[in-house]
């Protein structure tokens, strides 16, 4: 059906989603088509925070900054 349907540029990254193998592995294959790193944990407050407005909403921003047990850095 995929092969009827689908467009054949985009046939390849469909496939990857959509196969029956594990989660690590699907990983690894879309990893192919969109390539990127995962963020450290602890730079994970700070990333959330400085998003973009228009990719991040206001919410999830002030729902991290109530969450924030400290700011990491040293105080001058």
């Amino acid at each position: 059906m995929i092969d009827i349907v689908i467009d054949d540029s985009i046939k390849a990254k469909l496939v990857s989603l959509v196969d029956v193998v594990s989660d690590e592995e699907k990983l690894k294959n879309l990893h192919q088509f969109f390539p990127g790193e995962v963020p450290q944990y602890d730079r994970l407050i700070e990333d959330i925070l400085n998003r973009d407005y228009n990719v991040m909403s206001i919410w999830a921003k002030a729902f991290t900054l109530r969450h924030m047990t400290s700011i990491p850095g040293e105080i001058p």
